[in-house]
């Protein structure tokens, strides 16, 4: 029974540290960016580091037209995240 306690606590810490390694301090959009980034290639699609996310996207939906929308949201939130102008500049240009 100690050794099944044991195994499952095990279970627990690598998938925890397999889920959060690396995304202290990141919004939830880039750490559904990261999470996305991670797992695709363990189904085997490859991306390239010269793409930019949304040649990325077309890549993945190329391979799974079905997770084409929730592939574009995350890299359209993503991208407007990362890519866009700060909040503060924005309100500045719209007044």
């Amino acid at each position: 029974m100690l050794a099944v306690i044991l195994l499952a606590g095990l279970g627990v810490f690598i998938y925890w540290w397999w889920e959060w390694r690396g995304m202290r301090g990141m919004s939830p959009i880039a750490r559904a960016y990261a999470r996305l980034e991670r797992y695709i290639p363990m189904i085997g699609i490859r991306t390239s580091p010269q793409q930019t996310p949304s040649e990325r996207a077309q890549t993945i939906v190329r391979e799974l037209p079905l997770a084409e929308p929730p592939i574009n949201a995350i890299t359209r939130l993503y991208s407007s995240e990362r890519y866009g102008r700060p909040a503060r500049e924005a309100d500045r240009a719209a007044a």
